[in-house]
């Protein structure tokens, strides 16, 4: 698990190298070759390690475990749903405050 996140690392640095190296190969500074090939070892090295580290297991967060826990003691149903049961009780027919 820790090797994917090196590897993640090492990728990020090496990308930021060989964007050094290339914008100092461009501006003809005398160690821009260095910064791009060291950039693409350790970029090299961070896509290994990344490939061939363990994922990361996906663990519970623990979000929404008391409406979790509330909608399994209801017995499945969600709060949001509303059953109307005369065509008078529906929404279309209400008048929402409205008064003519």
């Amino acid at each position: 698990m820790i090797i994917n996140r090196v590897g993640i690392f090492f990728i990020l640095v090496g990308g930021f190298t060989v964007f050094l190296g290339v914008l100092a190969i461009q501006l003809a500074a005398p160690n821009g070759a260095t910064y791009f090939l060291l950039g693409l070892v350790a970029l090299v090295l961070g896509i290994w390690m990344w490939w061939r580290g363990p994922k990361p297991e996906k663990t519970e967060s623990g979000r929404f475990r008391i409406i979790k826990q509330a909608a399994q003691k209801n017995g499945g149903q969600k709060r949001g749903n509303l059953s109307y049961n005369s065509a008078s009780d529906s929404p279309s027919n209400r008048d929402n405050g409205h008064s003519n």
